[in-house]
């Protein structure tokens, strides 16, 4: 009978269990296109691109710069950092993902491969920590912090 009792309860645990975790996966993929949209915009200039995966009053926090507050000065932001001569390669990297509902927080690296005619390439890299909002249906940056080392 306890054989019967530990297996039923397994299986009870496993159907609660299994929908949350496969949220989480559904989650973590949906992050990951968005992460994919920003590497994109950002290494093509379209600031336009990256500012629209941010909630209207999300805060982006960059080690030795003032915070970016709301769209508008995210997407000056990104303008002012990509318009340069260089040529910049974005790759961001999870790695820890915890959902709460409608908010998520995303730790990361993230590394940047400067490009410029005639000088040798520079890689710069850091940890970042992103609190994610779901709005609408869609995974916004609400709050981005960024470190360099």
């Amino acid at each position: 009978m306890k054989h019967i009792i530990k297996i039923i309860s397994m299986w009870f645990l496993s159907i609660i269990i299994a929908p949350i975790a496969y949220a989480n996966d559904d989650v973590a993929a949906q992050i990951q296109i968005q992460n994919s949209k920003y590497e994109n915009g950002y290494n093509s200039g379209n600031a336009d691109a990256v500012a629209a995966l941010h909630t209207k009053d999300a805060r982006v926090m960059v080690s030795g710069f003032p915070t970016s507050v709301g769209k508008d000065a995210i997407r000056a932001n990104i303008t002012a950092e990509t318009s340069g001569p260089a040529k910049l390669n974005l790759s961001l990297e999870t790695t820890e993902l915890d959902v709460a509902e409608n908010m998520a927080y995303e730790k990361g690296r993230w590394t940047t491969v400067i490009k410029e005619e005639g000088k040798a390439d520079i890689t710069i890299n850091g940890p970042y920590l992103v609190i994610w909002k779901k709005v609408d249906n869609k995974w916004l940056i609400h709050f981005d912090a960024v470190f360099s080392e």
